[in-house]
């Protein structure tokens, strides 16, 4: 699952976010939704000799949603998914009628712009497509002559992967590019995304529910990328989970686990939701905990895990996940 939409699933199983946050959790969610689609569509094709990655960030520079690279050129797909209609006209984007502050096809070119230049920087010589592909099948979206970048209407997208395939075919492998070397000297360029995560604020932990919180009711399906397209909504809450001893179980699904690996997954959970602090301790995992499990049980798990901060009255536990703010821009 993408870091950015984990924080989210994971704050939004804890009722913390706000009305605002959980507008963006819908449209990362359904982001998503269109990105797993173009990529349903993709694998469908049984393409030969064709090198893809998603979500991959080059170089702190661009973004892709779906990368491909055949005999003939280089794709780049971004994928939309937008509940209502999307109008461009007269080199303005609309969407259900009112115009869009940020216009995702001027970004688009500007995207592919920084692209270019950057392959040709690295020495990558090779051509270069980039298509906006609209994924909701029940909105649809038009266009006048000034849109500047190719856009393809879900019902077109099946055309669009025949197009790639056909143009590749009349290349040939004898006389094209070489997928796999030029992915190589992609993946020489492969970064993490430049922007930050959200961090966790007072008015989170206000509402944040604590606790040891059930792994597999509404919450492990949103661990996972697809189904979290699933939970269109942050309503989805865990349950608590009844700690027994040496094990714990949900009443609610009839969950089981071991303790030991619950509180793991709690500190585990903790440490990226609180990517911003460069290290914790016992006392910050016992109070995310709700305060269920012993001090000395959960620091003795620390001490094995993971490694010390500082070291004597006041240890403290270096954070795996930390992000320094001072590296990434700000998340938007």
């Amino acid at each position: 699952m993408d870091d950015k939409l984990e924080w989210y699933v994971a704050m939004a199983m804890r009722e913390a976010l706000g009305k605002d946050e959980q507008f963006d959790y819908q449209l990362l969610v359904n982001g998503v939704a269109g990105e797993n689609e173009l990529f349903r569509l993709l694998m469908e094709q049984n393409y030969q000799d064709v090198w893809w990655r998603r979500n991959f960030w080059l170089s702190r520079q661009v973004e892709c949603d779906l990368l491909l690279v055949t005999h003939a050129k280089l794709y780049v797909l971004n994928a939309k998914y937008y509940n209502g209609q999307f109008v461009y006209r007269d080199h303005v984007a609309y969407f259900n009628g009112k115009p869009l502050q940020n216009d995702p096809l001027s970004s688009f070119q500007l995207s592919m712009g920084r692209l270019k230049k950057l392959l040709a920087e690295a020495g990558i010589e090779v051509p270069v497509e980039g298509r906006v592909v609209f994924m909701n099948p029940n909105f649809g979206c038009s266009f006048d002559e000034s849109v500047s970048v190719e856009c393809v209407p879900r019902h077109g997208v099946l055309r669009m992967f025949q197009d790639i395939r056909d143009v590749a075919v009349q290349v040939g492998r004898r006389n094209g590019l070489n997928p796999e070397r030029i992915g190589q000297q992609l993946l020489a360029l492969e970064s993490d995304s430049k922007y930050n995560l959200p961090v966790v604020k007072d008015t989170h932990l206000q509402k944040m529910i604590r606790g040891l919180l059930c792994p597999a009711c509404g919450a492990n399906e949103a661990r996972s990328r697809d189904a979290a397209v699933q939970h269109r909504t942050a309503a989805v809450v865990r349950s608590k989970l009844t700690i027994e001893r040496q094990k714990v179980t949900c009443a609610t699904c009839g969950y089981q686990a071991l303790k030991r690996g619950a509180v793991l997954l709690a500190i585990e959970e903790y440490c990226k939701l609180f990517h911003h602090k460069p290290s914790f301790t016992t006392m910050d995992i016992c109070w995310f905990m709700g305060n269920e499990i012993r001090r000395k049980y959960v620091s003795a798990l620390l001490t094995t895990h993971y490694s010390q901060h500082e070291s004597g009255r006041n240890t403290s536990f270096e954070n795996p996940y930390y992000r320094d703010p001072q590296k990434y821009e700000r998340f938007h």
